[in-house]
């Protein structure tokens, strides 16, 4: 459902105030709460698990602050103590940004024969339009009749 949606998903991310926080002279992002997700992928016509998502999403971020803070523990010496990080249960729009790379390079390495690959989707999409894949192969991809398509002719069809 995301593949097509991924412009959208970040649009979801509102601009803070330009006042309120300034890095470098860029303004942030607002982070989403899951609550604000759910709410934002049914706006956008998605019906599946949201939160489930939205763990996942901010489960790969926890990941990488439980690193964080395994690394500052070892690093830490005798009578030092571990700063504890308060977790927030925000997903920010870089969050959002990582998880779909991670999305495309596994679509990406899908066999053709997998339901979610990028052929088997083409095809439901050549089905949808014309009801059988020889019309389509037909009436929009070898629009010159040789058997053969050029690569040209399959960006435009």
């Amino acid at each position: 459902w995301a593949c097509t949606k991924w412009e959208l998903i970040r649009d979801l991310f509102e601009r803070e105030d330009q006042h309120q926080f300034i890095v470098q002279g860029a303004s942030s992002r607002k982070g989403l709460t899951v609550m604000e997700w759910e709410r934002g992928l049914r706006s956008l016509g998605f019906f599946g698990n949201a939160r489930t998502c939205f763990e996942e999403i901010l489960g790969e971020s926890l990941e990488e602050l439980e690193d964080l803070r395994m690394r500052s523990h070892d690093a830490v010496g005798i009578g030092n103590s571990v700063r504890h990080t308060v977790i927030s249960r925000t997903i920010t729009q870089g969050h959002v940004v990582n998880f779909e790379a991670r999305v495309r390079a596994l679509s990406a390495s899908l066999a053709a024969a997998h339901t979610s690959s990028a052929v088997s989707r083409f095809i439901k999409v050549l089905l949808q339009q014309r009801g059988s894949l020889l019309r389509a192969w037909r009436m929009d991809i070898d629009i010159r009749g040789t058997g053969r398509v050029a690569f040209v002719d399959f960006t435009q069809a």
